[in-house]
């Protein structure tokens, strides 16, 4: 999941950094505001969240994963 090389807040690494953050919000009964710091400010993070559903990132990830665990199951 690369991201755009000289975009602040789009690289590669930030991008496991959000997905980390969003596994942790999963993880814990899905409350944003007590996301740790250093995942970064809970809003930014919940913003990002909420930009990637409308535009159907997650649908896609969670499809590719479904479908490369059906053929390697």
């Amino acid at each position: 999941m690369s991201g755009k090389v000289g975009d602040i807040g789009r690289s590669e690494l930030d991008n496991r950094l959000f997905i980390g953050a969003v596994m942790w919000v999963a993880r814990n009964g899905g409350r944003w505001r007590y996301l740790p710091p250093n995942y970064g400010k809970w809003n930014s993070v919940f913003q990002r969240f909420q930009r990637w559903a409308k535009y159907g990132i997650w649908q896609v990830i969670f499809n590719t994963l479904s479908a490369f665990s059906t053929t390697n199951g």
